[in-house]
């Protein structure tokens, strides 16, 4: 029942990979019921994260905000996804004062202190773009530092196989910050 419940986590996130959003919507709710019926502790958050990344699919920023606002006020599963995720969100409904400042804040901790594990490159990610998006001319080097050898890869929460896209895409926006145009059509081109 365990292997089942693996592979129904994997189905809603294929869907959504392949543009089946409304399959992908089903199957996340019968996933999420087969999780809660054996007691799988992932159930809720797979579920979650899957919704948010519909949401976000569709423009739905205040969902994603509010839906991963929970589990940050909570502390759990992948909080620094998450909260990179949320303040992509918020900005995007136009909270930028707040939004710098808790970029900033994230930024005087130190990148280094991401942690390494399995959400670490999709985290960067985020916060490569988040970075694009603010226009934070002085911080896109360090994050291009950053990203620069992951730069043939793809962002990939996997549990719930939510797709951030390529690594390229982010530091394009990051050289052409900087302006480095001809870098920054070389990533767009890889990406």
């Amino acid at each position: 029942a365990c292997l089942g419940a693996r592979l129904e986590h994997l189905a809603p996130g294929l869907a959504h990979l392949e543009g089946r959003f409304a399959d992908a919507e089903r199957l996340n709710g019968e996933a999420r019921r087969v999780g809660q019926r054996i007691d799988h502790p992932y159930a809720a958050g797979v579920y979650v994260a899957h919704r948010v990344s519909l949401a976000r699919e569709r423009g739905d920023f205040d969902y994603v905000a509010r839906a991963f606002g929970r589990a940050l006020e909570a502390g759990t599963g992948a909080v620094d996804w998450m909260r990179a995720v949320t303040l992509r969100a918020e900005l995007a409904l136009g909270r930028t004062d707040p939004v710098r400042r808790r970029f900033e804040a994230i930024l005087e901790a130190g990148l280094e202190h991401v942690p390494r594990n399995i959400r670490w490159l999709s985290t960067l990610l985020e916060l490569g773009h988040l970075c694009a998006d603010l226009r934070d001319r002085e911080r896109a080097a360090e994050f291009e530092a950053v990203l620069a050898p992951y730069a043939h890869l793809h962002g990939v929460l996997p549990v719930p196989i939510c797709y951030g896209g390529p690594v390229s895409a982010a530091l394009a926006r990051l050289a052409a910050l900087q302006d480095r145009a001809a870098d920054a059509r070389d990533f767009h081109a890889a990406a």
